[in-house]
């Protein structure tokens, strides 16, 4: 759902994952960033307690270079 072409049942599905921690929910968030889909929210489901690992940080400060480029 998170992925749906409509964008606000997939904005809606983002919002659930958001208060969710879990492994799974991480490695979405990984590869959605990675595909560049929805980046900003995807970086919000990393910033969710045991979702985030200090090696995010890397990920992050990259992002924030690359919108400032």
């Amino acid at each position: 759902m998170a992925q749906h072409t409509d964008w606000d049942v997939a904005i809606r599905a983002i919002i659930a994952l958001e208060k969710i921690e879990h492994p799974s929910v991480r490695a979405f968030a990984l590869e959605s960033i990675e595909r560049g889909y929805s980046v900003g929210r995807m970086v919000g489901l990393l910033q969710q307690g045991s979702n985030y690992q200090e090696s995010d940080w890397a990920i992050i400060e990259n992002l924030t270079r690359q919108v400032n480029d």
